[in-house]
């Protein structure tokens, strides 16, 4: 590992090895995970300052990853709004009410952090604490994948749910989601002021909006986003199967972009992001076979990318439950052994 290589990417700076982190990278698949959650939830873990810094450094001790990611979870600061969530076997996080219920009553309000029940600060705080010399990467959902997640208390991955309120809504939605901008901007400022390294910004599901829709209806958060906290942190901004928006979301100062397997890395990298920092982005599913699989397209990418500064590796979407130790493993390897 070499922590220095990871602050200097951020910087686009000249340095030794390509660093390397994973997108859940602290999950399902680490056997010190499951044994550190046991029959705790996730709300319970996110609630302990000690358990969330252990779980977040495990695996850049056990993998010699570049950086770590703090753990939580992406719908856990709207409960500062007004929700509640459980988890579901199967079915990931369900909130108990629906966003149109909330809006009926009086229920949904503005974030506040002193109704928010998971001390995020004090947990980045003793991370950093006791591993001093490690980039810290703090995370928010984007106002879109967290709006999604509210509109009929289920996870919506393919938006149709939210597209069919964008529509069918347009005032209240964008009144929704200038509450959910304002609640990303402060949730992000609160983990800056502890102390990360750098800031991802989760948009999983974006590319199921058509490019006009994303114009009409979201563009603008995005942009008040940056701008409250561009040159705070660097800003690394997610999105999968977005392709048809890589020209304009490369145009909102993002310090960084990071693209899902989909994307052809090295070509996006010299035709759209010239002039901004990329990471990405090994199919995820490599990661569930041997290594000797991934060995192939690991070259071509960084082939493609050899010589920029501003590159850091990843996967082009989360770590999966059923990755094998040894892939991962050898696949930082290789990242760390390849000769700029």
């Amino acid at each position: 590992m070499s922590f220095k290589d990871f602050e200097l990417a951020l910087r686009g700076e000249e340095h030794e090895s390509i660093p390397v982190w994973f997108m859940r990278q602290a999950g399902r698949y680490l056997p010190e995970f499951r044994k550190m959650r046991g029959s705790n939830g996730i709300k319970e873990i996110c609630k302990t300052p000690k358990t969330v810094a252990e779980i977040s450094i495990t695996p850049v001790n056990k993998f010699g990853l570049d950086a770590a990611i703090i753990f939580h979870d992406l719908v856990l600061p709207l409960e500062g709004m007004g929700f509640n969530f459980q988890y579901l076997e199967g079915k990931g996080p369900v909130s108990d009410k629906t966003l149109m219920g909330m809006m009926a009553g009086t229920g949904l309000i503005d974030y506040a952090q002193s109704i928010d029940p998971y001390p995020l600060g004090e947990s980045i705080k003793l991370f950093l604490s006791s591993n001093r010399a490690t980039p810290l990467i703090g995370f928010v959902g984007g106002p879109l994948t967290l709006l999604s997640y509210i509109v009929m208390n289920k996870r919506d991955p393919d938006l149709s749910l939210t597209r069919d309120f964008l529509y069918t809504h347009p005032l209240e939605a964008k009144k929704i989601l200038k509450m959910l901008t304002d609640m990303v901007i402060a949730f992000s400022k609160a983990q800056i002021e502890a102390g990360i390294t750098a800031l991802q910004i989760f948009d999983s599901w974006i590319g199921n909006l058509p490019k006009y829709m994303f114009i009409d209806f979201y563009e603008k958060y995005l942009v008040e986003i940056v701008s409250e906290l561009r040159g705070r942190v660097p800003l690394i901004y997610f999105s999968a199967g977005s392709s048809h928006l890589d020209d304009r979301l490369v145009k909102m100062g993002f310090d960084f972009i990071s693209v899902d397997w989909r994307h052809d890395l090295p070509r996006f990298a010299i035709d759209t992001a010239s002039n901004i920092g990329v990471q990405g982005n090994l199919d995820p599913a490599l990661t569930r076979v041997g290594p000797e699989a991934s060995a192939k397209e690991i070259a071509r990418i960084l082939n493609g990318l050899k010589g920029r500064n501003d590159y850091i590796f990843n996967l082009g979407h989360g770590v999966p439950p059923d990755a094998k130790l040894e892939t991962v493993a050898k696949i930082t390897e290789a990242v760390h052994a390849f000769k700029r």
